[in-house]
C-alpha cells in the first residue's frame, strides 16, 4: 500500500509515512529492520537512534551563532569602555601638560614680577614688566582654548589654575591691559566660576 503522508517525525513509521500499511508475510522484527533499511536507503544524511541527527546538528549550530553574537556585543562594550577610558586619560595628560607651564621658573619668575609691581604701585611705563604679562597671558590663553574647546580635564584645570588667574585680573585691569588681549581668559574665568567640580 502506497503511502498516504510524508512527516518530520523520528520513528520510521511516521518519517516514511508508512504507519497504515499492512505488514503481510513478516514478523515485527523483520518489518521494522526492513523499515530502517529503507529510511537509510531514502535519505543516507538521517542518522539512527542514538546518533546526532540533522535537528541537533542545527541546535549546536544556533546556539554558536548565538554564542558569536553575545561575544560580538560583549568586544563593542569592551571596546568603548576602552575607549572612553583612554579619551579620559588623554584629556587629564592634555591638562596636566598644560597646568605645567604655569610651575615652569620662567612663569613663576614673571608672576612673581607682576605681582611685586602691583602691590608696590610700580605697574605702568615699565617694559620688562609688560614682556612679564603678555608672557602670562600666552600661558593662560593656551589652557583657556583647551578648557572651552573641552580639549582637557576642566576639572584638573580649574583646582590648578583658578586661584591665580582670579589674583592676576584686577592687576591687569590695573595696568589697563587691553581686553581684546584676554577676550578667552576673561571667558575662562566666568565658566570655571560656573563649574565648582563637585
Amino acid at each position: 500500500m502506497s503511502p498516504r503522508h510524508v512527516c518530520t517525525g523520528s520513528d520510521p513509521d511516521d518519517w516514511l509515512g508508512i504507519g497504515e500499511a499492512e505488514e503481510t508475510g513478516r514478523d515485527a522484527r523483520q518489518a521494522t529492520a526492513a523499515r530502517w533499511e529503507l529510511l537509510r536507503a531514502m535519505d543516507p544524511t538521517k542518522k539512527i537512534k542514538g546518533t546526532f541527527r540533522p535537528l541537533a546538528i542545527e541546535c549546536v549550530k544556533a546556539t554558536a551563532s548565538f554564542l558569536a553574537d553575545i561575544a560580538v556585543v560583549l568586544g563593542i562594550a569592551f571596546a568603548v569602555i576602552q575607549l572612553t577610558h583612554a579619551d579620559r586619560s588623554e584629556r587629564r595628560r592634555v591638562a596636566i601638560d598644560a597646568v605645567n607651564q604655569t610651575r615652569s621658573p620662567a612663569f613663576l619668575k614673571a608672576y612673581t614680577n607682576l605681582k611685586m609691581s602691583y602691590q608696590g604701585g610700580q605697574v605702568h611705563g615699565d617694559l620688562p614688566l609688560l614682556e612679564d604679562v603678555n608672557y602670562l597671558v600666552n600661558v593662560y590663553e593656551h589652557i583657556a582654548l583647551l578648557y572651552m574647546n573641552d580639549l582637557a580635564d576642566k576639572c584638573l584645570i580649574r583646582q590648578s589654575v583658578y586661584p591665580a588667574l582670579r589674583e592676576l585680573s584686577p592687576i591687569w585691569d590695573a595696568m589697563s591691559y587691553p581686553k581684546n588681549y584676554r577676550e578667552n581668559i576673561d571667558r575662562l574665568l566666568i565658566a570655571m566660576e560656573q563649574n565648582d567640580c563637585k
